[in-house]
C-alpha cells in the first residue's frame, strides 16, 4: 500500500480476516466512525486486560500478587487476570516462578470479536443516555 500509495477498502463481518489483513481499522456503527485507528490501539483502549493460564506442580496454591487478580483455582491450574500496562506477563510469570515450579502455562489476549462487541455496545449506551 505505501509502495504504490494505494488505500484498501475491506469491508466484512469476518473479523479473523480483519486482525490477518489490517494495520488500520474504521469501525463504523449506525452511519458514524466509532473508531478509526490501528487494530492493537483498539484492543489496548477497549480491552486492556489479558489472561494467564499456569500449570504449577502443587495442589497448595496461595497466590496472591498486587498487579493480578486471580479468576478461578481447578486443582493445579491458576488462572489470572492482568492489565498489560501495569505488569508485563515475563514480569508476572516471573514473580509466580519464584513461589511455584511452574509446568506449563498459556498467555490469552483479548479476541477480536468481543473487542468489537464491546465497541458497539459503549456506541449504543452512549446514543442511550
Amino acid at each position: 500500500n505505501k509502495k504504490y500509495q494505494t488505500t484498501v477498502i475491506l469491508t466484512t463481518h469476518d473479523l479473523d480476516d480483519v486482525q490477518a489483513l489490517c494495520q488500520r481499522i474504521i469501525i463504523i456503527g449506525d452511519g458514524k466512525i466509532v473508531s478509526d485507528s490501528s487494530l492493537d490501539e483498539i484492543i489496548e483502549k477497549t480491552s486492556p486486560e489479558r489472561q494467564l493460564i499456569i500449570d504449577l506442580y502443587s495442589d497448595d496454591i496461595h497466590f496472591n500478587h498486587p498487579n493480578a487478580e486471580v479468576v478461578k483455582i481447578e486443582g493445579q491450574r491458576v488462572t489470572l487476570k492482568f492489565k498489560k500496562n501495569e505488569i508485563t506477563a515475563a514480569e508476572l510469570i516471573n514473580d509466580i516462578s519464584k513461589q511455584y515450579q511452574i509446568r506449563d502455562l498459556s498467555l490469552i489476549e483479548s479476541d477480536i470479536d468481543d473487542v468489537i462487541r464491546k465497541i458497539y455496545k459503549q456506541q449504543k449506551a452512549a446514543l442511550a443516555k
